[in-house]
């Protein structure tokens, strides 16, 4: 018997769009692309509860047995710093340019880290009496595009000298990881499914909460992709089952 590809296959490609999700209310911050997708899929992992079933009880998450949970991985092919600092449980600033002042003990031989990066004018390097100004290139060294002091072994400065650096910094932009809780998201997918004309294919994935990446492609031969893991919550906002689900939907045209 023949098989209807366009009914059974998608092979395509699409965009990735994701929503935070009120803790308390559940209600939607609107969507922001993630990036665009080369691969999305979903494990159906529940279970189901056999016992709810035969005896006509409708156990949470309808015969799922409770924390079973279903997952997403999707490939990212690219992505925004905003997007990335959310799966980083963080958030993406920039800080400003602006003047500093560092006190930073110093090792003789070593490089010594500066509190920012992008250094645009070194204005001076002192004990911390203010008595004694070091000279760059006999008493130090200043690498200023990543913000790195080294110590002169020939020079001035004593090994664990307390030293005080001001400078000017150029504005950078910031991720730190780990500075917030992990929320809900409400993701979407939009795609076009090759295998069928082209045609349309949305995915909703009410209620994930991102896993922390287990890689974040930095430096590397050859471009590697984000890939995103979620795990997929049954989701008690969706009000009209039929229409929605309570994990997930795929529209197609």
């Amino acid at each position: 018997m023949g098989v209807d590809m366009a009914d059974t296959y998608f092979f395509g490609q699409g965009s990735l769009y994701m929503a935070e999700r009120d803790m308390a209310t559940g209600l939607l911050s609107g969507f922001l692309p993630f990036g665009d997708v080369s691969s999305l899929s979903l494990t159906l992992s529940g279970k189901l509860d056999h016992t709810a079933v035969s005896f006509g009880v409708a156990p949470s998450r309808f015969g799922v047995v409770p924390g079973e949970v279903m997952r997403v991985t999707a490939v990212v092919d690219n992505f925004s710093a905003a997007n990335l600092a959310l799966l980083l449980y963080g958030q993406f600033f920039t800080v400003p340019t602006n003047l500093h002042g560092d006190t930073i003990k110093a090792h003789v031989g070593r490089w010594c880290n500066l509190t920012h990066i992008n250094v645009v004018t070194l204005n001076s390097v002192m004990n911390v009496a203010a008595t004694q100004a070091y000279m760059e290139g006999a008493d130090y060294e200043i690498d200023k595009p990543n913000g790195m002091l080294w110590i002169n072994p020939q020079g001035l400065i004593a090994d664990l000298q307390d030293i005080t650096v001001h400078y000017m910094y150029g504005a950078h932009d910031i991720i730190p990881a780990g500075t917030t809780l992990p929320s809900f998201l409400y993701l979407r997918f939009n795609g076009l499914n090759v295998a069928d004309g082209n045609k349309s294919v949305v995915v909703d994935i009410y209620k994930v909460r991102v896993r922390p990446l287990q890689q974040l492609p930095l430096i590397a031969e050859q471009f590697v992709p984000l890939v995103l893991e979620g795990d997929i919550y049954y989701d008690d906002a969706q009000v009209d089952m039929t229409l929605t689900g309570r994990w997930f939907r795929i529209r197609r045209m």
